[in-house]
């Protein structure tokens, strides 16, 4: 195995290459710290939390989003009582186009549920206040309450 001797690169003072490539070690640290600069401060960033049925669910600023390897009619069925469950009172119910929603409380609840391959769904919970903004706290307690009843 040879070993690797680290030489100044030309041209830029106190840098430092790796002799079997030609990548200044300096200019790639500023590039991954601008890069997630960008996309932590862009604001549609979304972030993969915990674990769910198929690896995870992403929460953005007004929706929480899921897949599941389970039948459409079964996370829809689920979804409608994890509502009720919640305190909520279900307005629409429409199994065909897979939408769902109610009211808990003061806020606006939409879940939809749609076929994305022949065995995976996506389940998506959105939160609105009378004012019409995200209500996060409401649409975790929702999705919290599906994710317990399709365990």
């Amino acid at each position: 195995m040879q070993a690797v001797q680290a030489v100044p690169f030309p041209g830029v003072p106190g840098s430092r290459r790796n002799k079997r490539s030609n990548l200044a070690l300096p200019e790639t640290v500023p590039l991954v710290l601008l890069v997630f600069a960008c996309v932590v401060s862009s604001g549609c960033a979304l972030f993969l939390v915990g674990a769910g049925a198929a690896g995870g669910y992403a929460v953005s600023k007004d929706s929480i989003k899921n897949s599941f390897d389970l039948p459409k009619k079964h996370v829809f069925r689920h979804s409608v009582a994890a509502v009720k469950e919640a305190g909520g009172r279900v307005t629409i119910e429409d199994p065909a186009n897979g939408v769902i929603r109610a009211v808990v409380g003061e806020t606006n609840v939409t879940l939809t549920v749609k076929s994305l391959t022949r065995k995976t769904v996506e389940l998506k919970v959105k939160a609105r206040n009378k004012f019409l903004l995200p209500d996060m706290e409401v649409a975790q307690e929702v999705y919290n309450k599906i994710l317990a009843r399709l365990q």
